[in-house]
């Protein structure tokens, strides 16, 4: 580490990122103390069951919190914690708002209990260095957080505390991965001190050779909301292109997208046809970045597109199905993705409520269904978690996420005549009842 004195960490704000958060810096043998305003999220952390579900379902945690367990302490005040600390990692909600912005209210209430903690003096005699991890607004930083600490603690930056700003690329399911082992971390300063500091610390956290990249606070603020909207255009671009290899008989998208990604210029990650972005931040991230655009009067017209052919292609979906009034149909998979029981902004939800709204008699079927918020779910859907009973009887099954080979072959085989839409064209299978999305073939 680049100072030998940044040795103990406070995360203040243990939801599904400061619990693995603190866990992970746990994990490392680095001492760690957790706050937040829920005593249960303090009792996870320190002795709770390991099968929660927001430890069982994020591969990895639950022995991750067992090795960090011995360094890890819970204090009920921001107070003890920042005592307790060299550096203070805050991780709190930043919902979005109306307009498409982010609200910093719980980052402002945060970093207000931590400036008045230090407001007799940094507990080791030095700038307590602050470090915000969730996702703020373009501008955010320079216009709110700062005065805001400054006003807490009655000082500077550089002198009363530190600031950076270094949100995590992380996605739930893999956040532990996500904060350990990142492609790179964002280190955003508002002065050199702070930032040298926090690169000392990741540099010891991180998996041994990860870049990190360095600048300031604002300039990573438009790159964590930049880069997800990178990912939603090729998410968007890809399904238009399924969408026109559906329509051209004899292409197949992912021959079509496999190439495109081949070129370096391009890359193949999150180039594939299949079902929409969803989830807790690709949707609010391109909506951050179109009023981030329309605030500074540039066109925003980009990010905006990339909504509009998501929301579009779940419709375009239920026309792929067929007619579907009074049919049957099971929608299997009902979480933003794969493997999780996050069901936030679910493109697979959207799916079955608007094949609901057309007049389907929907079934959702997720093996993680016991676990999942279904608030968004239409209450005429219903839900199941084995797809060999629930598709008893049905016209027929929408796979959104992939299917385990021996669940399909026994569908094939007791219900033959069960139709089959495959939107991710994953089914290894040629049955003639198999409509693949993005193939005429």
């Amino acid at each position: 580490m680049t100072e030998a004195m940044d040795k103990t960490v406070a995360v203040i704000g243990l939801g599904k990122l400061g619990l693995v958060l603190a866990a992970a810096i746990g994990s490392r043998g680095m001492p760690v103390t957790g706050y937040d305003t829920d005593p249960d999220r303090g009792a996870m952390l320190t002795d709770g069951p390991l099968d929660h579900v927001d430890i069982a379902q994020e591969r990895g945690l639950a022995d991750a919190l067992l090795r960090a367990r011995p360094n890890i302490a819970v204090v009920p005040t921001v107070i003890e914690a920042v005592a307790s600390a060299d550096i203070s990692f805050v991780v709190v909600p930043t919902p979005s708002l109306a307009d498409g912005s982010f609200s910093a209210n719980a980052a402002v209430s945060v970093l207000t209990a931590v400036g008045e903690a230090l407001k007799e003096g940094p507990p080791r005699n030095r700038p307590h260095l602050v470090v915000l991890i969730s996702t703020v607004s373009p501008g955010t930083t320079r216009s709110l957080l700062l005065p805001t600490l400054r006003q807490a603690t009655g000082g500077s930056e550089g002198e009363a505390f530190c600031f950076c700003y270094a949100p995590a690329l992380v996605a739930l399911g893999t956040v532990l991965d996500g904060f350990l082992s990142p492609d790179f971390a964002f280190v955003g300063e508002t002065e050199p001190k702070g930032g040298a500091r926090l690169t000392g610390v990741l540099s010891h956290l991180l998996t041994q050779g990860t870049p990190i990249h360095r600048m300031s606070a604002e300039s990573v603020e438009i790159a964590k909301i930049g880069l997800n909207n990178f990912l939603t255009l090729k998410i968007s671009f890809s399904n238009l292109v399924g969408q026109l290899c559906q329509a051209s008989p004899g292409a197949r998208a992912s021959d079509v997208l496999g190439a495109i990604g081949a070129d370096s210029r391009v890359g193949a990650r999150f180039l594939g046809a299949g079902m929409g972005y969803g989830g807790p931040c690709l949707p609010r991230d391109t909506a951050a970045l179109a009023h981030a655009l329309e605030t500074e009067d540039l066109d925003p017209r980009l990010p905006q597109a990339a909504a509009h052919i998501n929301t579009a292609h779940t419709d375009w979906l239920v026309s792929l199905a067929g007619p579907v009034k009074g049919k049957k149909i099971c929608v299997y998979g009902l979480s933003y993705r794969a493997g999780s029981h996050i069901s936030i902004d679910s493109a697979s939800i959207a799916l079955a409520n608007a094949l609901d709204a057309a007049g389907a008699k929907v079934t959702g079927i997720d093996p993680l269904i016991g676990a999942m918020d279904l608030d968004a779910l239409n209450a005429g859907i219903a839900t199941a978690a084995d797809v060999a009973d629930a598709t008893v009887g049905a016209d027929s099954l929408v796979l959104t996420i992939p299917i385990p080979d021996e669940d399909l072959a026994g569908l094939l085989v007791a219900q033959p005549g069960l139709r089959i839409l495959d939107v991710l064209d994953k089914v290894p299978t040629n049955e003639p009842g198999v409509i693949r999305f993005g193939s005429t073939a």
